[in-house]
């Protein structure tokens, strides 16, 4: 793994970097969408996505911070989508945990997935003109459900990957069946976890879907593959502990790749957090290959987001615990980090708390995040990255302000 280290302010241009000549991915500029005010935090569990016209959209969640008990209440999920320069954002419903944003193959519009305070499982797709929402399962007694992934099917159908975090610790698949009803598999029950379950979500080319997951408390990570002809779910150990107390895949995120296999980025935990990182895996066809892609001591690799360039390399976002939101990719078989933008919060507080990643139409990427500025209250924020020409129109205007080199 090689570092670019550049840290740079958010209000228009994020970074440079600064070790030899310029890299691909070393300017970044930032976009408010949504400010959370005196009342509010906002930019929670957000989810990029970018539309057939081009433009990105983003949905999220706002809280409010209540001191007394210290905890945050009222949620609501919130939708953004860019229309030339301006944002337009609409409040949905109630909710917005874990919310994961598509777009639909069929109609090209907007859909996605969250967890209405966690109890009941939503499906909410536009038709164009309005929003319509449905739920996939309703949770009874203490069912929590988490981390939700969308995908849809060949046949145009929604599917959702999810888990049970707290009574059963299962991992489950849902999809929504011609007749319009939700059918409900079980993947795997690794028992009542004392953290969510990660899941992630994947359609191969044969139709089958793939999920791939953290069986807390077994601490392994895992891949599920739907057997196209049983229908069962045949499992196999992507990563898993070896130095002894280890917690391997905890923030998973998975994509098929050129070939039509799958890939996965992941955070990783070593000896009670005495290291931690974040790993990439991809699979050949026969066997997985794990690579290290950022071992430092920062946490690196939390709400890691797996995306493929057009030239089939992929490229990740993910945060490191120390007010840093960063951005890796690959060339020639080599990892390159670079810190995308510095958090203005407190140490206590992670900047970059959520994340996700999504490739434009340029084939540059773009990640949003949750934009931390000041002690409680957060704002959601999207950065771009900079094609070079427009850097260097940018450093002739002098658009470089607050930046600082770091080697």
């Amino acid at each position: 793994m090689k570092r670019r280290g550049t840290v740079a302010g958010m209000s228009a241009v994020l970074c440079l970097a600064g070790i030899a000549a310029a890299g691909p991915y070393d300017l970044w500029t930032g976009e408010t969408i949504d400010t959370g005010g005196p009342a509010g935090d906002t930019g929670y569990y957000n989810s990029l996505a970018v539309l057939p016209s081009g433009d990105p959209a983003v949905a999220f969640s706002q809280f409010q911070w209540t001191p007394d008990p210290w905890q945050l209440t009222g949620g609501q999920l919130k939708y953004a989508q860019r229309s030339g320069a301006a944002w337009q954002v609409e409040v949905l419903e109630v909710g917005g945990f874990y919310a994961d944003l598509q777009v639909c193959p069929s109609t090209g519009q907007a859909a996605l997935v969250h967890t209405d305070g966690m109890h009941a499982l939503r499906y909410l797709w536009n038709d164009g003109t309005s929003w319509h929402g449905e739920t996939a399962q309703q949770g009874s007694g203490m069912d929590i459900f988490t981390d939700c992934k969308l995908r849809y099917l060949p046949d145009g159908s929604p599917a959702i990957s999810y888990s049970e975090g707290f009574v059963t610790g299962e991992v489950r698949y849902a999809h929504r069946s011609a007749s319009g009803a939700w059918n409900v598999e079980v993947i795997d029950a690794v028992g009542p976890l004392p953290t969510p379950g990660h899941t992630s979500l994947a359609i191969l080319p044969s139709g089958e879907p793939a999920v791939a997951y953290n069986d807390i408390p077994g601490t392994r990570l895992c891949y599920a593959l739907r057997n196209g002809v049983t229908s069962a779910w045949d499992i196999f150990v992507i990563d898993e502990p070896q130095l002894g107390w280890e917690n391997v895949g905890i923030s998973v995120d998975m994509q098929v790749l050129p070939t039509g296999q799958p890939a996965v980025a992941y955070y990783y935990i070593v000896q009670g957090g005495v290291q931690e990182g974040l790993k990439y895996a991809w699979f050949d066809g026969a066997q997985w290959h794990k690579e290290v892609v950022d071992d430092t001591l920062e946490i690196a690799g939390d709400n890691a987001s797996l995306a493929i360039l057009p030239s089939g390399e992929p490229v990740i976002a993910y945060s490191d615990g120390m007010d840093h939101l960063k951005f890796a990719w690959r060339d020639s078989g080599d990892w390159y980090t670079q810190v995308v933008a510095t958090g203005v919060g407190t140490s206590d507080w992670r900047f970059a708390f959520w994340n996700d990643l999504a490739v434009m139409p340029s084939g540059l990427p773009a990640i949003s995040y949750y934009d931390l500025v000041g002690e409680i209250n957060g704002d959601m924020s999207v950065a771009f990255c900079v094609p070079e020409p427009a850097a260097l129109g940018l450093l002739a205007l002098g658009g470089l302000a607050l930046i600082r080199r770091r080697r």
